[in-house]
């Protein structure tokens, strides 16, 4: 170069000359103002629907939640049933009429945002090759206009980005509530005729967590806590040791003494030792361990613990409504995973005063998780009864107990058109309103040692106190009906661990020291007995007129539900037994010490091999 040439500036174009002469470039910037006016209004218009009308749940309306409750007050208020069936019907008509508006917004900020992008994008390239050439120096005037045009097309990408963003956030939300709803929002009619959103018409006040008979098994205890379920593809011999009978068996690669819970095509179960605790998800049809995943968030890592002795770390069984799946550890450690695994919320409960360890299992009814939490002696102040958003993890109400330690899980039940939640402790069985926490009613009947559930039987309440009584008490009464409301008590060869089985007019119990009985449930007059001289810790469980018990060592006994004993078969099942079976949808859940299995087969139809009475 020599010396004293002058630098020729950059230049854009050559000037008097243009590249685009159809103005095609002012047209798509158009139809990109056009755009983003469009998902600007869009935007505005979803965002101002969710101040002015917040999300809720259909059943979330005061009013209703008061009318719900009231209607537990007078349950032969047909006005007031009335009433609940309108609003419940509003609600939920507003409710879907808003997820609809929600997801139709949704579709409409997605299309507008693709518009404005490629419009944008157009508009921008070719206005920059319809412009004429002419010389463009650093800092001039025309750098700063097109550097500041490049800024603003930039940001005005990373606001619509930002808003795209937020609207597949917000269909994400809005396709998670319509999976709740469709799981959890089927309103049907209880007895009498009230309308309560998510109750199944099944006989059992349970909630979300009842499922028909042979559907699904969502707690410890089966629906209701009642031990019975659908096992019309349940054969009367199998064998995990040679495959007899079984459908699939998979290992479960934590110890535990909770049961398995199942919900359409998942079965969940929970294990723990002193370095971790997890809850493991199966698939119902194959076995296939689908996930394992602690409770704790990520940045909270598991403590290492001490289990007690007795129950370990995971004797707590898990629930779930369907979406959830709700599990407990003896550290206190609760929490609730969707799913596929996530964990939706986690907190930390103070159980530490209880000589066995925490072994009480959850129960969900409704939109509530119940956690009964009874610790020290009654004197202490320590037991509490937690009502958990099952959403969430917030309390929605806390009950003092004046009760000591125990194991035993709570039953939701509707007797006479009033739902309740009944809760068996030393010394009192008391029953609550699930919705509120107010108290029903209770009676002193029980010790220490408390390890069998409530049981519910005809109108009565069926309660043990493991070497001092069963008792049945009516659950129609208010205050203490110790003297007014207990219907018979027997103290003889009483069950201390397995709960017993109400099947019609007969309960069936079995002890940790095999005696079988069964008792008439309107008097508790024992009608027979068989001892079989082998450990129990299983409840047994029923599949239509038919009775399972499942020894610790791994044998089965089948027996016939009825008023002379008849046994039906017995068999090996090769493992170690020492939770209580689920059933569900014609199959048998069985876990073992070391394994979880589905029992599945043709139907038998055999005669009994005994009919002796007691």
């Amino acid at each position: 170069m020599k010396t004293g040439t002058p630098l020729r500036e950059p230049i854009e174009a050559v000037s008097g000359e243009s590249r685009d002469v159809s103005g095609s470039g002012d047209v798509w910037g158009r139809i990109a103002w056009v755009a983003g006016g469009f998902v600007l209004t869009i935007a505005a218009a979803m965002f101002l629907g969710q101040w002015v009308q917040p999300r809720e749940e259909p059943w979330s309306s005061g009013e209703l939640a008061a009318a719900l409750i009231r209607l537990e007050e007078e349950p032969r208020n047909e006005a007031l049933k009335e009433r609940i069936r309108e609003l419940d019907a509003q609600r939920r008509a507003a409710y879907f009429r808003r997820i609809e508006r929600n997801r139709m917004g949704t579709g409409l900020l997605l299309a507008g945002g693709v518009i404005w992008v490629l419009a944008a994008r157009l508009g921008w390239k070719r206005s920059a090759r319809a412009m004429p050439l002419r010389l463009v120096t650093p800092g001039s005037e025309r750098e700063r206009e097109r550097r500041g045009s490049e800024r603003a097309v930039l940001w005005a990408g990373a606001g619509v980005a930002s808003i795209l963003a937020m609207a597949g956030w917000w269909h994400s939300g809005v396709a998670e509530e319509t999976a709740r709803v469709t799981l959890e929002g089927q309103g049907v009619e209880l007895a009498g005729g009230a309308v309560s959103p998510g109750v199944p018409d099944s006989g059992e006040a349970e909630g979300l967590a009842v499922g028909s008979e042979d559907g699904n098994w969502p707690r410890f205890l089966g629906p209701g806590g009642a031990l019975t379920g659908s096992g019309e593809r349940v054969p009367l011999r199998w064998d995990l040791a040679g495959s007899e009978g079984v459908r699939w068996k998979a290992p479960v690669p934590l110890a535990g003494f909770n049961s398995p819970v199942v919900w359409g095509d998942r079965v969940y179960l929970t294990g723990g030792n002193r370095r971790q605790r997890l809850v493991f998800a199966y698939h119902a049809d194959t076995g296939e361990l689908l996930w394992q995943r602690p409770v704790t968030p990520r940045d909270r890592p598991a403590e290492s613990i001490e289990p007690p002795d007795m129950s370990g770390a995971a004797a707590s069984t898990a629930a779930t409504d369907g979406m959830r799946v709700y599990a407990i550890f003896a550290t206190g450690e609760l929490g609730a995973l969707d799913r596929d695994g996530n964990l939706v919320w986690f907190r930390r409960l103070d159980l530490e005063e209880n000589a066995y360890g925490h072994a009480a299992s959850l129960v969900v009814w409704r939109d509530l998780l119940f956690v009964q939490a009874d610790q020290g002696r009654a004197a202490d102040g320590l037991s509490r009864l937690l009502a958990l958003d099952t959403r969430t993890g917030e309390e929605r109400w806390v009950a003092g107990r004046p009760v000591a330690s125990g194991w035993t899980t709570p039953v939701v039940v509707e007797v006479g058109g009033r739902e309740q939640l009944v809760l068996a402790g030393d010394p009192w069985v008391i029953a609550y309103a699930p919705s509120s926490g107010q108290e029903w009613w209770r009676a002193r009947l029980l010790g220490n040692e408390l390890a069998p559930s409530p049981v519910l039987s005809g109108d009565r309440i069926v309660v043990v106190s493991p070497e001092r009584m069963m008792a049945a008490v009516r659950a129609d009464g208010s205050g203490d009906v110790t003297e007014s409301h207990v219907v018979w008590r027997e103290e003889r060869d009483v069950p201390d661990v397995p709960t017993p089985l109400a099947a019609g007019d007969w309960l069936f119990s079995v002890d940790s020291h095999g005696l079988v009985m069964c008792r008439e449930a309107a008097t508790g007059k024992v009608l027979w007995e068989h001892a079989y001289r082998m450990e129990f810790q299983a409840s047994p469980v029923r599949m239509g007129d038919r009775i399972l018990l499942l020894a610790h060592s791994g044998k089965g006994i089948v027996i016939q539900a009825a008023a002379v004993f008849q046994e039906l078969a017995t068999f090996e099942a090769g493992e170690e037994v020492s939770a209580t079976p689920a059933l569900a949808g014609g199959r048998l859940y069985v876990r073992t010490h070391r394994t979880l299995a589905c029992i599945e087969g043709p139907a038998e139809s055999v005669e009994g091999t005994h009919a002796n009475g007691r």
